[in-house]
């Protein structure tokens, strides 16, 4: 038998003209690329949906991570056409992520009822940046649960195999 197989990702920056913030040299060396925003959300609504849209469109992305990049009471997200995100994640075959940050919680219930309805691709995750972080799992596995979102559309629970090939579209 052989030992944990650990796959080499990273999140990258989208920035404001919506490409990433690392080379194409050195996303092809990864496993797995998940795209964010972290900064600049103050743009225009279709600015806005077009930065994340030509991010998603990146032959290197394979995650959307907190799609409205808020955090409560600490920031104001992106103004996004969330619809037209969830489209182009489903088109480009980019997953959208169930973040479990009780700060992030970024997709309400409209969006995760529309992106299962047309065959998205989800994550689900805590978001952690501490140790004390890590049971912020059972927040996104608690949306997913409540949701019925199809345990065959979430990507943490794939066989090793399927998820290289949804990785390596």
């Amino acid at each position: 038998m052989g030992g944990p197989i650990l796959l080499k990702g990273i999140e990258c920056e989208i920035l404001k003209d919506g490409s990433l913030d690392m080379d194409a040299s050195t996303l092809s060396n990864l496993d797995y690329v998940i795209v964010a925003c972290h900064r600049d959300e103050l743009m225009n609504k279709r600015a806005a949906t077009d930065r994340i849209i030509k991010a998603i469109e990146n032959e290197y992305s394979n995650i959307l991570a907190h799609p409205l990049a808020r955090i409560y009471q600490k920031k104001v997200g992106l103004y996004i056409d969330m619809y037209k995100v969830i489209d182009a994640c489903i088109a480009n075959q980019v997953a959208i992520e169930i973040n479990g940050d009780p700060n992030r919680l970024d997709l309400s219930p409209e969006y995760i009822e529309y992106a299962i309805n047309h065959g998205a691709m989800f994550t689900v995750d805590s978001d952690t940046h501490t140790k004390h972080s890590f049971k912020n799992i059972n927040n996104a596995v608690k949306i997913a649960e409540d949701f019925l979102i199809p345990s065959e559309t979430i990507l943490n629970v794939k066989p090793l195999n399927d998820l290289k090939l949804f990785f390596n579209k």
